[in-house]
């Protein structure tokens, strides 16, 4: 399976390339280039400031190419969730953004983000999603920081 990851150099991104690598994946990771951590021999890298967040274009090297799965590790919002899956339609199988634990509303009772008392237990694909969207924008110095527009359960897009 051919393989595009959009950031991939940090956090979990090393963690999920190598599995990839280890299932005998061809890995292309699509990067700023400022973080270069030790990966398998063998994954390719198109490093480019447009991978700066939000990720919102793609240099043509990568929409020349056609991919069986884009797996986008840095998804901050809307913009950049859609910018990706208009760019890779009709190049790649299947687009997957992840996500983290902040869509959750047991996420957000800790923090007072979400009304009610704190939820007991471990979270899963079906726990219920935070009610209250935007969660950082009042942290945001302007409509141009990132945390403004900082929104990950809005967007679900099928191919």
């Amino acid at each position: 399976m051919r393989v595009l990851i959009i950031g991939g150099t940090k956090f979990i991104g090393p963690h999920v390339v190598r599995q990839f690598v280890d299932q005998g994946h061809d890995v292309l990771l699509y990067h700023r280039g400022q973080t270069e951590t030790e990966l398998p021999k063998g994954v390719r890298h198109t490093r480019s400031p447009l991978a700066s967040m939000p990720v919102l274009r793609f240099p043509r090297e990568l929409l020349a190419q056609s991919f069986d799965a884009v797996v986008h590790m840095i998804p901050m919002g809307e913009a950049d969730s859609r910018a990706a899956t208009e760019a890779f339609r009709g190049r790649a199988a299947r687009v997957v953004a992840l996500s983290s634990g902040d869509v959750y509303r047991a996420y957000g009772r800790p923090t007072g983000a979400e009304p009610g008392p704190i939820e007991r237990g471990l979270l899963h694909e079906d726990s219920p999603l935070r009610s209250v969207l935007y969660p950082y924008r009042k942290q945001a110095k302007s409509t141009s920081d990132l945390l403004y527009d900082y929104e990950k359960i809005l967007w679900s897009v099928r191919f």
